[in-house]
């Protein structure tokens, strides 16, 4: 059986797992040397913010999902496909919190997918 929905699944999880830590962290505000100077408030205000926890949450799922998936694929096959998540995250990013990119960024995501796409193709 196909371990590619599996592996897919787990880039998904990767995925928002990213975007609501860095959505939560907008929140939370810039973690600079005076914050870390109390390090017990910064946690305090990471704790408190529930785009944080819950994409701590997300992403400590998704690396219970690639223990899975590692213990049912090569790991020369599956983790190719971890870098879909680059790609991903950059273009929701883009879309989703107003980022700016490169077209030299975006020739690099395309090497990127080429790349992911050889891999899979030689799964056949």
């Amino acid at each position: 059986m196909s371990q590619l929905p599996l592996i897919l699944g787990t880039v998904s999880l990767v995925v928002c797992g990213q975007l609501l830590l860095k959505s939560g962290m907008r929140r939370v505000g810039v973690v600079d040397a005076e914050r870390l100077r109390s390090p017990l408030a910064l946690v305090a205000s990471v704790a408190r913010t529930p785009a944080v926890v819950g994409g701590l949450t997300i992403y400590g799922t998704s690396a219970l999902a690639w223990i899975i998936v590692l213990s049912r694929t090569e790991l020369s096959f599956a983790y190719p496909f971890l870098s879909l998540a680059y790609v991903i995250v950059t273009v929701a990013a883009v879309k989703l919190l107003g980022e700016r990119f490169t077209a030299r960024q975006w020739v690099g995501l395309v090497a990127v997918v080429s790349g992911v796409l050889l891999v899979a193709l030689s799964a056949g």
